[in-house]
């Protein structure tokens, strides 16, 4: 009879961290989040800004998009306005919603999964 041991995954896990097979599908979601932001216009900065982050002890990889601008890219912003016209941070009248682009939520999406 055979036995699987608790400790099987984290083995598992271990053994692909090392290996070049992570990095390969890193490079992949990379230049998937890149292709996706090219589609966008003004998003120069935010492609300046992508890239592939060791983490977890060397084990894991991150797509990591961490540029000036990516939080109101991604998820979108508020413009403000003060009543003498002045644009503001925050305060003031909202004057429109901008929606993020959500590129990297989009990226993730087109992974194939199997």
């Amino acid at each position: 009879m055979a036995q699987v041991y608790v400790s099987t995954r984290i083995v598992v896990a271990d053994i692909v961290g090392e290996s070049n097979a992570l990095d390969k599908v890193a490079d992949d979601i990379l230049l998937r989040a890149k292709k996706n932001a090219a589609q966008h216009r003004l998003t120069g900065n935010y492609m300046d800004h992508l890239h592939v982050e060791v983490a977890g002890r060397g084990k894991d990889r991150l797509v990591v998009a961490d540029g000036e601008g990516a939080i109101p890219i991604e998820f979108g912003h508020i413009v403000y306005k003060k009543s003498g016209g002045r644009r503001v941070t925050t305060g003031g009248t909202v004057v429109k919603r901008i929606p993020g682009l959500n590129i990297m939520r989009d990226t993730y999406a087109e992974i194939p999964r199997g």
